[in-house]
């Protein structure tokens, strides 16, 4: 007799088939979605080999663009280069702008500080002036003044001699 005995054998048998059975719906479970997924890739690998026929078939027409494009670059690059230029001139002017503007700023902040000391020296010469004109019309005053004495002493003078005549001819 065999180890196992027929019914075991049996049990066994439909143990393993059993999971065998789920094993076999596990895979295909999975086998499933990477079917559909590998579909999908054909038929992407199917387009890409359309579309690289189709430009396989039309180089020169791929080219022409492509030289159309090149040139546009090409050209483009030359006015950036253009323009990068124009920008480092205008920074340098800029920058000249910027160093005559502080140098008239100071000039400016000098001649207002200098019309200022003109304009005290100005007030100070009004001030002087007025001054003067007020001793010149004292001093005018007082000639006039003076002139009146004179003219006072010479008249007492001429009285004085006119009575010492007098007092002598008497």
């Amino acid at each position: 007799m065999s180890i196992f005995g027929g019914k075991k054998v049996e049990e066994l048998e439909d143990r393993i088939e059993e999971r065998l059975n789920k094993f076999e719906q596990s895979i295909s479970a999975r086998v499933v979605p990477l079917n559909e997924a590998l579909k999908r890739l054909e038929s992407r690998l199917v387009e890409i080999q359309g579309l690289l026929g189709t430009l396989a078939s039309q180089p020169e027409s791929i080219r022409s663009k492509l030289a159309v494009f090149l040139e546009k670059a090409e050209k483009i690059s030359g006015e950036l280069d253009q323009v990068r230029f124009y920008e480092s001139t205008l920074l340098s002017i800029q920058e000249g702008l910027k160093d005559i503007i502080e140098t008239l700023s100071k000039e400016r902040e000098a001649i207002k500080r200098e019309v200022e000391a003109l304009l005290k020296e100005k007030s100070e010469l009004a001030v002087i002036r007025q001054e003067l004109k007020k001793w010149g019309n004292d001093l005018d005053a007082k000639e006039r003044e003076l002139a009146i004495r004179e003219a006072e002493l010479r008249a007492l003078e001429e009285k004085k001699l006119d009575l010492e005549r007098r007092i002598s001819e008497l």
